[in-house]
């Protein structure tokens, strides 16, 4: 599963880059419309996460996330996995988006690789 799930990964972030790059006009925005976002403190920990987001109206944002991580158990010698996708709707309640308080729901599907597996089925809010 490692070996294609990085690369799918790694295909997924080149794609919303490409989405994310500004488009060309004669008008400049004042605001951003989309956001691309990692943690990079994750990394140190072998755990890597990203969200893609975009503004779909003055004060709400939709957008779909990640996570996945690796982790070798010293007990039973065996590559236990984490991984998660999920798609989330945020409010912004101050009228701007991606600025301030935000509070919204996600969905999302997740799998934990360990004896046995356990398929996760996500519904949540965030504050």
């Amino acid at each position: 599963m490692t070996s294609t799930i990085r690369p799918l990964c790694a295909a997924l972030l080149f794609l919303l880059a490409g989405l994310a790059l500004p488009a060309h006009s004669q008008e400049a925005r004042t605001s951003h419309q989309q956001v691309i976002s990692a943690n990079p403190f994750g990394l140190l920990l072998e755990f890597f996460n990203a969200e893609y987001e975009r503004g779909v109206s003055r004060t709400g944002t939709m957008g779909v996330g990640g996570s996945f991580a690796s982790y070798e158990d010293e007990l039973t010698d065996r590559d236990e996995r984490y991984f998660n996708v999920d798609a989330f709707y945020r409010y912004y309640p101050q009228g701007t988006v991606f600025s301030g308080w935000n509070f919204g729901v996600k969905l999302g599907e997740g799998e934990i690789d360990v004896i046995p597996t356990i398929r996760l089925v996500n519904v949540g809010f965030k504050f």
